[in-house]
């Protein structure tokens, strides 16, 4: 997370795959990239989504120098929040949630193998949760595809922007996640309530939240 000059802030999860060493390489990339990002036009999704393809090309490049770390790459899912707009830029299978008014809305696209089924309404959300094959991706950082998903979103007072990374959202559902989010528990609260029922939940993945509170 890194304030901006101009009074916004930018926000991100990576989760790195191609093994322990690739997949963190991976994604101190893609975190590297955003994190340099000056926006001398202002912020946008456009901004967002051409620096991701940038690290795509960064990680790539770094992978063909160094053959231990070939087919290594990662998630990410970015935003920029600006007064009350937020500008968000998605690859993979970390997620953007939106929170108001106690309904929880995920506004990134999973870039998965089983999304086209879950998308023409051949497979059901509990087939896809419950499939072998539902954590593999057919899109990712630094992978042969990488077109990310962008777009911005108007908040209001009190509207919550959640990040995950895989490890949360494959043990908990969407009922779950707004459970541990509910009044009289803080935002930070929340988050740590959300962390532990992933890992009490069985979870064995890197578990990362970032939330964000208009």
């Amino acid at each position: 997370m890194r304030r901006l000059d101009d009074s916004g802030l930018l926000a991100a999860v990576a989760d790195g795959m191609g093994g322990a060493a690739g997949g963190d390489v991976a994604a101190q990339i893609s975190m590297d990239v955003l994190a340099a990002l000056d926006f001398p036009g202002g912020p946008s999704e456009v901004a967002l989504a051409a620096a991701i393809k940038k690290a795509d090309r960064d990680i790539a490049r770094r992978a063909a120098k160094t053959p231990t770390l070939e087919g290594m790459g990662t998630t990410t899912t970015a935003v920029v929040v600006r007064r009350s707009t937020v500008y968000w830029a998605h690859v993979g299978d970390s997620r953007l949630y939106h929170l108001r008014g106690g309904i929880l809305r995920q506004v990134s696209v999973d870039h998965s193998f089983l999304q086209t089924f879950l998308d023409d309404g051949s497979m059901t959300p509990e087939e896809v949760e419950n499939h072998p094959f539902r954590h593999v991706l057919d899109q990712c950082v630094g992978c042969s595809e990488c077109s990310p998903d962008s777009g911005v979103l108007e908040m209001l007072s009190g509207d919550v922007i959640l990040l995950t990374t895989d490890g949360l959202h494959k043990v908990l559902n969407d009922k779950a996640i707004l459970d541990c989010l509910r009044p009289p528990f803080s935002l930070e609260a929340g988050v740590m309530k959300l962390i532990a029922a992933a890992l009490a939940g069985g979870g064995t993945d890197n578990v990362t939240v970032v939330a964000l509170r208009v």
